[in-house]
């Protein structure tokens, strides 16, 4: 029996292009999960910080008398919830009005006033006020100490201020 060399050749070519796939057609594993680096991985917004401007503040005011107290800070970021906590018997005279919050050049002022009590007045009033945003506390706290100074004979009062 005789075969003829292109029948061969045919049946050499057709087994062996079978059993030899190329490396396309090898069947698809799982690969594992890759880390996205880079611009497209997600950025943190940079946390908001306050700076008082002073770092403590001291005052002194008349008993019975009304004074100004404004509270100077520098913020970096944005603040969207402005709250204030006032500690220690500072609390008991100084009120801020942070709905009136003001911006002064690079600075931010919070508009106060102490008014010291004519009954019993202490001789300094001291305690802490803290910024948050919301809930989260924005900075060290301020230290504030308020010194009175009782009124005299000799005294004129800046503004009004009750009888003695």
């Amino acid at each position: 029996m005789r075969f003829r060399p292109s029948l061969l050749a045919l049946v050499v070519a057709v087994t062996l292009g079978a059993s030899a796939q190329p490396a396309s057609a090898a069947p698809l594993t799982p690969q594992s999960p890759r880390q996205v680096s880079g611009s497209l991985a997600p950025t943190k917004k940079p946390a908001t910080h306050i700076k008082w401007s002073p770092k403590s503040l001291s005052l002194a005011a008349r008993v019975g008398e009304v004074t100004a107290a404004n509270l100077t800070f520098a913020v970096s970021g944005t603040i969207t919830k402005p709250r204030v906590r006032i500690t220690g018997t500072l609390a008991k005279v100084l009120k801020v009005r942070v709905a009136n919050l003001q911006k002064a050049g690079s600075h931010w002022v919070i508009p106060g006033e102490v008014a010291v009590p004519i009954r019993n007045p202490l001789a300094s009033y001291t305690g802490i006020v803290t910024i948050y945003d919301g809930s989260k506390k924005l900075a060290a706290a301020l230290k504030v100490k308020v010194r009175t100074k009782k009124p005299s004979a000799t005294t004129i009062p800046s503004g009004a201020s009750a009888p003695t």
